[in-house]
């Protein structure tokens, strides 16, 4: 299979970061949507949508719907937040697609990612509810994290699945981790408060979580 088409994601997030550092809006009405829409039409030109991979092709279009609502006014953040939504649980059935035999990595993992997540809804919670419709939005913000963290946990089950080559397994599991990690950042900044350098992590890291689980559904499809 050949990976060429990569390159021009990598320039176009490249641009977008950039802009993102040197505060250009402008550029970003191009830039944004633009790594979406190449990684789209990647997969495509891949035929990444033959079979399971389907349900990852709907998740990166309602990723891309996700990218546009967060470019208009913050009106629209509960449309990018069931964009998002939509789009996690699209891949959640996409890497669930075969059975795996239960075992003590399975009980380690869903404790850790039931303490993470308590622990971090908790301190969003709180800076949450000191907004005007704060106890409306801690149900979708709640009902958000549940899903994004169901969709790392299926990313590590990949590790124990017989049909997800070792690469290809390595591979979704860091792009979802880099999502979460995006989206926390997301959410601190938006609720808690700023970080230094947060505006580009968020957006690094979302760029890079895309490209890595496209990455290894497409190494994957590859090997069948």
């Amino acid at each position: 299979m050949h990976w060429g088409w990569y390159a021009g994601v990598f320039a176009v997030a490249a641009a977008d970061w950039l802009a993102v550092g040197l505060n250009r809006p402008r550029w970003r009405i191009v830039t944004k949507p633009g790594v979406l829409l190449l990684l789209i039409a990647g997969f495509t030109l891949a035929s990444g949508w033959r079979g399971d991979g389907a349900w990852f092709g709907v998740g990166l279009i309602f990723s891309l719907a996700g990218d546009i609502f967060l470019m208009m006014p913050p009106s629209f953040f509960m449309f990018s937040l069931a964009a998002f939504l939509i789009a996690h649980i699209a891949y959640i059935i996409g890497l669930n697609q075969s059975l795996i035999v239960p075992g003590w990595e399975l009980i380690i993992t869903v404790v850790g990612f039931i303490v993470l997540g308590g622990l971090f809804y908790r301190r969003v919670r709180s800076a949450i509810l000191c907004q005007p419709k704060g106890h409306w939005i801690r149900f979708p913000v709640l009902v958000y994290l549940v899903i994004i963290s169901l969709m790392v946990f299926s990313s590590m089950l990949c590790w124990l699945r017989p049909d997800w080559p070792f690469t290809a397994a390595g591979l979704v599991s860091v792009g979802a981790l880099l999502f979460y990690v995006s989206d926390s950042v997301l959410a601190f900044t938006r609720f808690c408060g700023s970080i230094r350098g947060g505006r580009l992590l968020v957006i690094v890291s979302y760029h890079m979580a895309q490209i890595f689980i496209v990455a290894g559904v497409l190494f994957r499809a590859s090997k069948i």
